[in-house]
């Protein structure tokens, strides 16, 4: 007999982050644990997780400069692309399409021996509005982990991954 799955989704280690945003820009970011990121209106992603029964296991919370960053990284675009987002406030487009893939590749840190394969179902890039259970998720305490992350070349933002019982 196989053993059971947790009913809780791990938190990854911030080490399994910066590993795997490094090898997506190519260079390791630094990262470092902070306090929760409290998600402000407007100005925040959020990423929601599922596991094959389509329950939500985790969400990723961004804070609109490491969104710019990260969309930007992953493309090669010049840093000025993230800058001007980050200060106009509005992700674009590209940016966004590419944050999505960032994101999408982020899954792998919540997979693993003995777990539920877990996957990317939905992203609500800055400045759309997601449903009202997964900006309450992203507020769940505890069970987290909260970095600030520099990406080189570009500048520092706000990761926070929310694991769900």
């Amino acid at each position: 007999m196989g053993t059971a799955a947790p009913e809780t989704t791990p938190v990854p280690s911030p080490y399994d982050v910066r590993d795997v945003l490094g090898g997506l820009f190519g260079h390791d970011p630094e990262v470092r644990l902070t306090d929760p990121y409290a998600p402000q209106s407007g100005r925040t992603t959020y990423a929601v997780y599922v596991d094959d029964r389509l329950r939500t296991r985790a969400v990723a919370v961004a804070d609109l400069a490491w969104s710019a960053y990260a969309g930007a990284a992953i493309a090669l675009l010049p840093p000025a692309t993230a800058e001007r987002a980050v200060t106009d406030g509005v992700l674009g487009e590209m940016l966004a399409e590419n944050l999505h893939e960032v994101l999408n590749v982020c899954a792998g840190v919540l997979n693993g021996d003995e777990l539920p394969h877990i996957r990317l179902h939905a992203v609500y890039a800055v400045g759309t509005t997601p449903p009202t259970d997964v900006a309450a998720f992203a507020c769940v305490p505890g069970h987290r982990l909260d970095l600030s992350v520099r990406v080189a070349r570009y500048g520092t933002g706000r990761l926070s991954v929310v694991c769900l019982p």
